[in-house]
């Protein structure tokens, strides 16, 4: 399974919010390297700790960016980070039910960071900058 990469067309402009960026792809691409047996092997409770940290930690940056810079959106925007902490939730039921698979982890964190990330978030780049010049 090819990994996926961040890569410059994904710049913010904002340090932080571009390395927590890089931490998710970091995240995926480890999860890759599990399921093929390579790399360093972290539980399915790790995987989901990370991504619970991630949420707290990253989505509050974003959505103070967002709101410092008027960005028109915000509302829409917040609601996916939402419902991103919503599914997590919903996985971490599973995991305690002993229902979770990586592949779950998986395919869940690779539609958010090609529908999260290289959309929504690059609009919101978009909007921003035009915003602000």
């Amino acid at each position: 399974m090819a990994s996926i990469y961040w890569d410059e067309s994904l710049l913010t402009g904002n340090a932080e919010i571009d390395t927590e960026h890089q931490y998710l792809f970091f995240i995926m691409n480890n999860m890759q390297d599990n399921m093929a047996g390579v790399g360093v092997d972290m539980s399915l409770e790790r995987y989901v700790d990370m991504l619970n940290k991630y949420a707290i930690n990253h989505f509050s940056h974003e959505e103070e960016w967002m709101s410092a810079h008027g960005y028109a959106g915000f509302e829409e925007h917040k609601k996916e980070h939402d419902d991103f902490v919503i599914e997590v939730l919903a996985l971490e039921t599973k995991l305690w039910d002993k229902k979770l698979a990586i592949a779950d982890l998986k395919d869940f964190l690779l539609y958010w960071l090609n529908d999260h990330i290289r959309k929504s978030d690059m609009e919101m780049v978009r909007a921003i900058i035009e915003r602000i010049g």
